[in-house]
């Protein structure tokens, strides 16, 4: 059995480095007589990094072979004038922090949650910090307490949802500012959250971190394992957050971050990804100047 998970990783890895790699090379030639060679770099890095997920989706059948996608690894081109790094990670390792407020009601669930990340955080005024967050997640500028519309002092601000770091970096902003408490910017979103669409989702067993596990309200001694999240102690919790053991034909997203260097641009593009169903969710380019 673990020989044959070793043989996976083994093709699995090299299945994408030299696809993607091939990418690259076929790229970099194109962009050089292309007018629009940043548009026409991002399109060809997307579009062949999907087939190669496409193809490589239908080979994971268990969450150890699923276990083995999750890696960071560079490549470049032959003259070095285009450089890329991919990082691919799991998201439902995590909460989809846009789940917090759905249809109009708070998610009690990921309100336990994030009540436990801000209490270990020593965060002064969590309600005050909720209250930010919800009132960004609505689309109303109705405070829920004072000034906890940040669309009210920043017209440019946008309600509805937190659509990323930079989004939840400015909620920490405000709130900092409006209450002289640090303890926010110590918290590890990265770790504990992600931006979906706000909609109903898994966490996968084998993939919780001890954080993550620990603010869900799981018991376990050292690390979170599938057999303990699943025993009679935990049941409760894993059922309150749909906790499950990835098996084939089951939903699960995934995130591609590739940061590439191509002579003076330098970009990053995000891709949000159901392996089940081949789907894109969301694609994300950010320019870094």
């Amino acid at each position: 059995m673990k020989k044959s998970i070793a043989l996976f990783v083994t093709i699995a890895f090299l299945f994408i480095v030299i696809g993607i790699l091939g990418v690259v090379l076929q790229t970099a030639q194109k962009l050089t007589s292309s007018k629009n060679y940043f548009i026409a770099q991002d399109s060809l890095l997307i579009k062949s990094t999907l087939d190669k997920l496409g193809v490589m989706s239908d080979e994971i059948n268990t969450s150890e072979q699923l276990k083995q996608i999750f890696t960071t690894f560079p490549i470049s081109n032959d003259s070095g004038t285009f450089r890329a790094i991919y990082t691919i990670s799991p998201l439902f390792d995590r909460i989809d922090i846009n789940t917090y407020l759905q249809n109009g009601k708070i998610n009690e669930n990921v309100d336990f949650y994030i009540n436990n990340i801000l209490d270990y955080y020593q965060v002064q005024d969590p309600v005050f910090f909720k209250d930010l967050l919800l009132d960004t997640l609505d689309k109303d500028s109705e405070e829920r307490e004072a000034y906890s519309e940040i669309v009210l002092k920043n017209p440019d601000f946008q309600n509805g949802k937190i659509y990323n770091a930079d989004q939840l970096y400015e909620i920490e902003k405000y709130y900092s500012d409006m209450t002289e408490d640090n303890n926010v910017f110590k918290i590890p979103w990265e770790k504990l959250i992600f931006f979906g669409n706000g909609e109903h989702h898994i966490l996968e067993c084998s993939l919780l971190n001890k954080k993550t596990a620990k603010f869900l309200g799981l018991v376990f001694e050292n690390e979170p394992e599938c057999n303990t999240v699943f025993n009679e102690e935990n049941i409760k919790t894993a059922q309150n957050f749909d906790i499950i053991e990835y098996k084939k034909n089951s939903d699960f997203w995934i995130n591609v971050v590739i940061d590439y260097f191509y002579n003076d641009i330098h970009n990053s593009i995000s891709i949000i990804y159901n392996i089940y169903n081949k789907k894109v969710i969301s694609v994300e380019s950010h320019p870094v100047y």
